[in-house]
């Protein structure tokens, strides 16, 4: 992702209604499989500006929340907004002990022309206690690939039946997959 665009998001992520709806999604996320978060150990693979660090915590503030991005801009809005446990790193090697998190979230890094999706996929499962849950959101269709793909460096889009198979791969079992926000397509397309 261009540097730029990460002082894009810091300034738009709060009050954006993508970045709103993408935080309400993990709260629903989270709520839905019966996940509690309470002293657990969470993941954010790729946190970005910490707009999602902000969400959790304040809904489940009894959590040891992880923030790690491999840009160094990304972590300082993070600590800015208040995580303080950050770690500079690729998804390719999460610098976390085996099977030490219950939740890795990873919103919208598998796309990115960096990122083999089957590695960091592996490490995420990797990191992963038995029994914890991964929250991944990529970006569908190629229909809608745009100026803003290019912008943030995604190179690829994905199916459902895509994004299910390198999970399965890696040893996950896929509780749910949807297109969250399929309501939005026709204005999009």
């Amino acid at each position: 992702m261009k540097p730029v665009e990460y002082d894009v998001m810091a300034t738009v992520e709060t009050h954006h209604w993508w970045y709103k709806a993408l935080r309400q999604f993990l709260i629903r996320s989270v709520t839905k499989i019966g996940f509690e978060p309470r002293g657990k150990t969470v993941i954010d693979a790729g946190c970005g500006t910490g707009g999602c660090y902000q969400a959790f915590v304040e809904r489940f503030p009894d959590v040891t929340y992880v923030a790690m991005d491999l840009e160094a801009r990304a972590l300082e809005y993070c600590r800015t907004r208040g995580s303080r446990s950050l770690v500079r790193a690729t998804v390719h090697h999460i610098p976390v002990r085996r099977e030490s998190a219950d939740l890795v979230i990873c919103f919208d890094v598998l796309p990115c022309t960096s990122v083999s999706p089957r590695l960091a996929v592996r490490e995420f499962h990797a990191a992963l206690r038995f029994g914890g849950f991964l929250i991944l959101n990529v970006p569908a269709f190629n229909i809608l690939r745009g100026q803003h793909d290019a912008a943030v460096g995604i190179q690829r889009r994905f199916r459902r039946r895509q994004a299910c198979s390198i999970l399965t791969e890696a040893g996950f079992t896929v509780v749910t997959a949807t297109y969250w926000n399929m309501i939005l397509f026709p204005p999009m397309a």
